[in-house]
């Protein structure tokens, strides 16, 4: 199971989930840019991300069941779609979901995002970038983070370049939505076994729209009560349940490690 974590955002927002699943074969990463790696210098293209996810899920040795949040969800669909090999199945976790009927307009390119980060690098950042970060995060949350995920994000959200490459993934978004729509337009669906999950507090076109990637992708949807969109803090028992489940549907022989 490959934990992906939304726009910007660390594996360690996945915490509570894997403290609910022990004995799993688990794994998590940071996209470049985060985790102490060096943002590329560009916005991230879908193309980009996908080649990133594949090559993760080639270092496991074997497909994944992706349990992709929020921005993600498009990495995970595209990765789907261009490489149905590799992929087990799917748990979208209150994805990101957009129909763009035309090519997305321009948006701030890298040019913004280098100046921002000529800024940042002469700043002592340290407890105010994690302590805007978690802010952002608790905004759409009902419940509040862990110690385990505090420890971690206060290590990723100190670095500049984590905070550059949080501005150029939400920068990019449009796009790599644009691009994920003709993708879906040009290559036919494998389905495997996929659960999307929509945070009850979605708006109710925010749900509609859950049911219909839910539809495309041939999966179940399931509306989470009392949770808000980081529902991996908010509701990571519900969670892990299904991404569980999931796993047993699409690999009963899925072995424990640690």
């Amino acid at each position: 199971m490959l934990l992906m974590a939304g726009c910007g955002m660390s594996m360690y927002y996945w915490a509570d989930v894997a403290r609910r699943m022990p004995g799993s074969w688990l794994a998590a990463f940071d996209r470049p840019g985060l985790g102490g790696t060096r943002w590329p210098g560009h916005l991230p293209s879908l193309a980009q991300e996908v080649a990133t996810l594949q090559q993760v899920v080639h270092e496991l040795g074997r497909p994944a069941i992706l349990v992709a949040h929020s921005m993600a969800a498009l990495h995970a669909e595209a990765l789907l779609l261009q490489h149905p090999e590799s992929v087990a199945g799917l748990v979208l976790v209150d994805p990101s979901i957009e129909w763009p009927s035309k090519r997305y307009s321009s948006s701030p390119g890298a040019w913004h995002v280098r100046a921002m980060l000529r800024g940042l690098e002469l700043l002592p950042l340290g407890a105010l970038t994690t302590r805007v970060q978690q802010m952002g995060a608790w905004s759409q949350s009902s419940r509040g983070i862990s110690r385990m995920a505090r420890d971690g994000l206060a290590s990723v959200y100190r670095d500049p370049q984590a905070i550059a490459m949080a501005v150029a993934e939400s920068f990019a978004f449009g796009q790599q939505a644009w691009d994920l729509q003709v993708m879906r337009e040009q290559r036919p669906l494998r389905p495997v076994p996929t659960v999307l999950l929509t945070a009850a507090a979605s708006s109710e076109s925010g749900i509609s729209n859950g049911s219909r990637l839910a539809g495309l992708l041939r999966g179940g949807h399931v509306v989470v009560d009392d949770c808000k969109h980081m529902m991996m803090i908010d509701q990571p028992a519900v969670v892990a349940r299904v991404v569980a489940e999931v796993a047993r549907r699409s690999q009963p022989g899925l072995a424990p490690s640690r």
